[in-house]
Protein backbone atom coordinates (compact mmCIF):
# COMPACT_ATOMS: atom_id res chain seq x y z
CA UNK A 1 0.00 0.00 0.00
CA UNK A 2 1.53 3.38 -0.98
CA UNK A 3 2.53 5.69 1.86
CA UNK A 4 1.33 9.29 2.22
CA UNK A 5 4.54 10.71 0.78
CA UNK A 6 4.33 8.69 -2.43
CA UNK A 7 0.64 9.59 -2.83
CA UNK A 8 1.50 13.28 -2.39
CA UNK A 9 4.23 13.04 -5.05
CA UNK A 10 1.86 11.36 -7.51
CA UNK A 11 -0.78 13.99 -6.78
CA UNK A 12 1.69 16.80 -7.51
CA UNK A 13 2.77 15.10 -10.74
CA UNK A 14 -0.85 14.80 -11.82
CA UNK A 15 -1.57 18.43 -10.87
CA UNK A 16 1.44 19.52 -12.96
CA UNK A 17 0.21 17.50 -15.97
CA UNK A 18 -3.32 18.92 -15.65
CA UNK A 19 -1.95 22.46 -15.29
CA UNK A 20 0.16 22.01 -18.42
CA UNK A 21 -2.96 20.93 -20.33
CA UNK A 22 -4.80 24.02 -19.12
CA UNK A 23 -1.83 26.23 -20.02
CA UNK A 24 -1.90 24.91 -23.59
CA UNK A 25 -5.61 25.69 -23.85
CA UNK A 26 -5.07 29.24 -22.59
CA UNK A 27 -2.11 29.82 -24.90
CA UNK A 28 -3.96 28.52 -27.94
CA UNK A 29 -6.93 30.75 -27.09
CA UNK A 30 -4.66 33.80 -26.82
CA UNK A 31 -3.11 32.95 -30.18
CA UNK A 32 -6.51 32.57 -31.84
CA UNK A 33 -7.56 35.94 -30.43
CA UNK A 34 -4.30 37.61 -31.58
CA UNK A 35 -3.48 38.65 -28.03
CA UNK A 36 -0.11 38.69 -26.31
CA UNK A 37 -0.12 38.31 -22.54
CA UNK A 38 1.73 37.03 -19.48
CA UNK A 39 0.57 33.67 -18.15
CA UNK A 40 1.47 32.68 -14.59
CA UNK A 41 2.17 28.97 -14.19
CA UNK A 42 1.99 29.37 -10.41
CA UNK A 43 -1.57 30.70 -10.63
CA UNK A 44 -2.48 28.02 -13.17
CA UNK A 45 -1.28 25.35 -10.75
CA UNK A 46 -3.29 26.98 -7.97
CA UNK A 47 -6.39 26.96 -10.20
CA UNK A 48 -5.95 23.23 -10.88
CA UNK A 49 -5.47 22.45 -7.18
CA UNK A 50 -8.64 24.31 -6.24
CA UNK A 51 -10.60 22.81 -9.15
CA UNK A 52 -9.43 19.33 -8.20
CA UNK A 53 -10.45 19.84 -4.56
CA UNK A 54 -13.90 21.02 -5.64
CA UNK A 55 -14.65 18.22 -8.07
CA UNK A 56 -13.34 15.51 -5.74
CA UNK A 57 -15.82 16.82 -3.20
CA UNK A 58 -18.51 16.74 -5.89
CA UNK A 59 -17.71 13.11 -6.64
CA UNK A 60 -18.10 12.20 -2.97
CA UNK A 61 -21.60 13.68 -2.96
CA UNK A 62 -22.65 12.16 -6.30
CA UNK A 63 -21.89 8.41 -6.17
CA UNK A 64 -23.64 7.85 -9.52
CA UNK A 65 -21.10 10.08 -11.20
CA UNK A 66 -20.51 13.71 -12.11
CA UNK A 67 -21.48 14.93 -15.58
CA UNK A 68 -18.50 16.01 -17.74
CA UNK A 69 -19.98 19.51 -18.09
CA UNK A 70 -19.54 20.05 -14.35
CA UNK A 71 -15.85 19.14 -14.52
CA UNK A 72 -15.46 21.70 -17.31
CA UNK A 73 -17.52 24.38 -15.57
CA UNK A 74 -15.58 24.13 -12.32
CA UNK A 75 -12.24 24.33 -14.10
CA UNK A 76 -13.05 27.46 -16.09
CA UNK A 77 -14.59 29.05 -12.98
CA UNK A 78 -11.15 29.05 -11.37
CA UNK A 79 -9.64 30.74 -14.44
CA UNK A 80 -11.84 33.77 -13.98
CA UNK A 81 -11.56 33.60 -10.18
CA UNK A 82 -7.76 33.43 -9.84
CA UNK A 83 -6.85 35.19 -13.13
CA UNK A 84 -3.65 33.48 -14.33
CA UNK A 85 -3.29 35.85 -17.31
CA UNK A 86 -2.20 39.49 -17.11
CA UNK A 87 -0.70 42.29 -19.23
CA UNK A 88 -2.88 41.32 -22.19
CA UNK A 89 -2.82 43.41 -25.37
CA UNK A 90 -3.98 42.81 -28.90
CA UNK A 91 -0.94 42.21 -31.07
CA UNK A 92 -2.13 44.90 -33.51
CA UNK A 93 -2.07 47.49 -30.70
CA UNK A 94 1.41 46.40 -29.59
CA UNK A 95 2.66 46.76 -33.15
CA UNK A 96 1.10 50.22 -33.43
CA UNK A 97 2.73 51.25 -30.15
CA UNK A 98 6.13 49.99 -31.27
CA UNK A 99 5.73 51.89 -34.53
CA UNK A 100 4.97 55.08 -32.62
CA UNK A 101 1.37 55.31 -33.80
CA UNK A 102 0.06 54.99 -30.21
CA UNK A 103 1.54 56.87 -27.24
CA UNK A 104 1.95 55.39 -23.74
CA UNK A 105 -1.17 57.10 -22.37
CA UNK A 106 -3.39 55.70 -25.12
CA UNK A 107 -1.67 52.31 -24.92
CA UNK A 108 -2.62 52.05 -21.24
CA UNK A 109 -6.29 52.10 -22.30
CA UNK A 110 -5.71 49.25 -24.77
CA UNK A 111 -4.97 46.58 -22.17
CA UNK A 112 -7.58 43.79 -22.26
CA UNK A 113 -8.42 43.94 -18.56
CA UNK A 114 -11.17 41.34 -18.77
CA UNK A 115 -8.91 38.80 -20.48
CA UNK A 116 -9.44 36.09 -17.85
CA UNK A 117 -13.21 36.28 -18.13
CA UNK A 118 -12.86 36.02 -21.90
CA UNK A 119 -10.44 33.11 -21.64
CA UNK A 120 -12.74 31.29 -19.24
CA UNK A 121 -15.38 31.28 -21.97
CA UNK A 122 -12.94 30.21 -24.67
CA UNK A 123 -11.53 27.44 -22.48
CA UNK A 124 -15.07 26.21 -21.77
CA UNK A 125 -15.79 26.11 -25.49
CA UNK A 126 -12.58 24.24 -26.27
CA UNK A 127 -13.16 21.68 -23.52
CA UNK A 128 -16.80 21.23 -24.53
CA UNK A 129 -15.85 20.73 -28.18
CA UNK A 130 -13.16 18.26 -27.13
CA UNK A 131 -15.73 16.30 -25.18
CA UNK A 132 -18.19 16.40 -28.09
CA UNK A 133 -15.62 15.24 -30.64
CA UNK A 134 -13.50 12.77 -28.64
CA UNK A 135 -15.44 12.04 -25.46
CA UNK A 136 -12.47 13.30 -23.40
CA UNK A 137 -12.81 15.80 -20.56
CA UNK A 138 -10.66 16.97 -17.61
CA UNK A 139 -10.85 14.75 -14.54
CA UNK A 140 -9.19 15.03 -11.10
CA UNK A 141 -7.62 11.57 -10.90
CA UNK A 142 -6.26 11.27 -14.45
CA UNK A 143 -5.22 13.69 -17.23
CA UNK A 144 -8.38 12.81 -19.18
CA UNK A 145 -11.39 10.54 -18.90
CA UNK A 146 -13.70 9.49 -21.72
CA UNK A 147 -17.46 9.65 -21.67
CA UNK A 148 -19.43 8.95 -24.82
CA UNK A 149 -21.58 11.71 -26.28
CA UNK A 150 -24.08 11.88 -29.13
CA UNK A 151 -23.22 15.52 -29.87
CA UNK A 152 -22.26 16.52 -33.40
CA UNK A 153 -19.48 19.10 -33.17
CA UNK A 154 -20.57 21.08 -36.24
CA UNK A 155 -24.05 21.59 -34.84
CA UNK A 156 -22.70 22.39 -31.39
CA UNK A 157 -20.48 25.08 -32.94
CA UNK A 158 -23.55 26.92 -34.20
CA UNK A 159 -24.82 27.22 -30.64
CA UNK A 160 -21.44 28.38 -29.35
CA UNK A 161 -20.63 30.86 -32.12
CA UNK A 162 -21.52 33.87 -29.99
CA UNK A 163 -18.82 32.84 -27.47
CA UNK A 164 -15.98 32.30 -29.96
CA UNK A 165 -14.99 35.84 -30.97
CA UNK A 166 -14.47 39.21 -29.37
CA UNK A 167 -17.61 41.30 -29.97
CA UNK A 168 -15.68 44.06 -31.76
CA UNK A 169 -18.59 45.02 -33.98
CA UNK A 170 -21.40 47.24 -32.76
CA UNK A 171 -24.08 44.77 -33.79
CA UNK A 172 -22.56 42.13 -31.52
CA UNK A 173 -22.87 44.21 -28.33
CA UNK A 174 -25.22 42.59 -25.86
CA UNK A 175 -24.45 39.09 -27.16
CA UNK A 176 -24.42 36.12 -24.81
CA UNK A 177 -20.61 36.30 -24.97
CA UNK A 178 -20.67 39.97 -23.95
CA UNK A 179 -23.10 39.31 -21.10
CA UNK A 180 -21.04 36.39 -19.83
CA UNK A 181 -17.94 38.57 -19.62
CA UNK A 182 -19.85 41.23 -17.67
CA UNK A 183 -21.54 38.76 -15.33
CA UNK A 184 -18.30 36.94 -14.55
CA UNK A 185 -16.51 40.20 -13.83
CA UNK A 186 -19.08 42.16 -11.87
CA UNK A 187 -21.67 39.75 -10.49
CA UNK A 188 -21.78 36.61 -8.41
CA UNK A 189 -21.09 33.94 -11.00
CA UNK A 190 -20.30 30.43 -9.80
CA UNK A 191 -19.48 27.19 -11.60
CA UNK A 192 -23.17 26.20 -11.57
CA UNK A 193 -23.89 29.28 -13.71
CA UNK A 194 -21.24 28.17 -16.21
CA UNK A 195 -22.67 24.63 -16.24
CA UNK A 196 -26.15 26.04 -16.94
CA UNK A 197 -24.87 28.02 -19.95
CA UNK A 198 -23.04 24.98 -21.34
CA UNK A 199 -26.07 22.77 -20.77
CA UNK A 200 -28.19 25.20 -22.78
CA UNK A 201 -25.79 24.93 -25.72
CA UNK A 202 -25.79 21.13 -25.47
CA UNK A 203 -29.59 20.89 -25.30
CA UNK A 204 -29.90 23.30 -28.23
CA UNK A 205 -27.51 21.22 -30.31
CA UNK A 206 -29.25 17.95 -29.43
CA UNK A 207 -32.64 19.48 -30.25
CA UNK A 208 -31.41 20.56 -33.68
CA UNK A 209 -29.84 17.13 -34.29
CA UNK A 210 -33.18 15.50 -33.49
CA UNK A 211 -35.00 17.80 -35.92
CA UNK A 212 -32.50 17.02 -38.71
CA UNK A 213 -32.92 13.25 -38.36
Amino acid sequence: MPDDASVAVKDEELIWTLAQSLRLILESSLAELNIQARLSMAVTLDAIRRWRRDVLRLEEGQPKGVHPVKYIAYQVFWIRKLKPVSDAYRIADLQAFQAGDIDARLMATKEVIDINERLAIHAAVKLLRQWASTGKYPAPQTPGLQHGTALQTQILDKHLEAYLRFPDHTERRGSTYDNLIYNQRFRTFGPHHVAHILDQAIFGALREQAILK
